[in-house]
């Protein structure tokens, strides 16, 4: 079998499956569009939400969920688009169900986007904002490896979350980190840590050291039978499987595919959201170009060979969460090929 012809293995999650089209990168994947049960056409938003939310354009993007949650109340599967969008995983957090909670998010990106600052529905700083919510267990964070786990940035982050265990990191690579001037007692998100003259060195288990395997082996042993809400940002992967509006991890798709069926197989996954195309227009705004380092746009100007390649990869995506038994060697590889 391929991921060619997904509707022939039914809905085996009972997905209701969305495109929360704010920028018109998935309405334009044909292929992934006919898979999908609804559009929620809300482009015209870009501007309010794009980076981060104004207060308008959040109150519009969140009564347009909610209207939508009244009409399908079982899990939904959403593709958002550029990650520059992420932080509208934040507002499907918030209209989760009740019967949803008391959740777990599982975050798979190669940023972590916890920062603790004034905007709180900024693509960098959302995980942040759901750490606020009541029913939000906990957030477990998986192939980050990108520069925000430099050792000053944890100043900015949620470190209380971390050091309690509520935040757990699996970084791709990136097995230490010194932090500067904190010495906490413990850091139970993390392998361990040691007390040192300057701060704290924290060391993590990374996913190429354990291995999806042993990753899936911790993860089921750790969310068996709960709640579980599962974001993916596509930047989170190598560039051979997708190219996003920002900087690039080195996770696989078969890595990513076995970590889909892991905890399919292994917790109730209330809900799932896949960001990270590419925007079919650059960001505008001297700020917002500023904030995410794109003060020059550097983006293959063959947008629609690289919209074409984002659609294997969500077409991938899509048949993990739909047959969570299928071999990821087998047919991951294959779409790719």
């Amino acid at each position: 079998m391929t991921f060619d012809s997904l509707d022939a293995f039914g809905t085996h999650m009972n997905w209701h499956r969305l495109n929360l089209d704010l920028d018109g990168s998935v309405s334009a994947q044909e292929e992934l569009q006919a898979h999908l049960a609804d559009r929620l056409e809300l482009r015209g938003l870009q501007d309010r939400l794009r980076l981060y939310a104004t207060s308008s354009g959040r109150a519009v993007l969140r009564k347009a969920i909610l209207e939508h949650r009244v009409l399908h109340q079982q899990p939904w599967l959403t593709f958002i688009g550029s990650g520059d969008y992420h932080h509208a995983t934040a507002l499907l957090l918030e209209t989760l169900p009740a019967h949803a909670h008391p959740v777990t998010l599982v975050l798979i990106d190669n940023h972590p986007d916890w920062f603790e600052m004034p905007l709180r529905y900024h693509c960098g700083t959302w995980v942040a904002t759901a750490l606020r919510l009541p029913w939000v267990e906990s957030v477990i964070a998986i192939g980050l490896n990108s520069d925000d786990l430099r050792g000053h940035e944890f100043w900015f982050a949620p470190f209380r979350d971390l050091c309690s265990g509520r935040i757990a990191l699996y970084p791709y690579s990136l097995d230490r980190v010194r932090v500067p001037l904190r010495w906490p007692a413990r850091v139970l998100g993390a392998a361990s840590s040691l007390k040192h003259w300057f701060g704290s060195e924290i060391t993590f288990d990374t996913v190429s050291k354990l291995g999806t395997d042993r990753l899936s082996q911790i993860l089921s042993g750790r969310l068996a039978g709960k709640n579980v809400y599962i974001s993916i940002d596509k930047d989170v992967l190598d560039p051979v499987y997708a190219l996003t509006d920002w900087e690039q991890g080195r996770l696989t798709l078969d890595d990513l595919v076995a970590i889909i069926q892991t905890l399919c197989g292994s917790s109730n996954v209330v809900g799932a959201d896949v960001c990270g195309e590419q925007a079919p227009d650059p960001l505008r705004g001297l700020w917002k170009r500023y904030d995410a380092g794109r003060l020059e746009d550097k983006r293959a100007k063959d947008w629609a060979r690289v919209n074409e390649l984002n659609q294997r990869t969500n077409l991938a995506i899509l048949g993990a969460f739909e047959m969570g038994l299928v071999q990821p060697q087998t047919n991951a590889s294959r779409i790719c090929g």
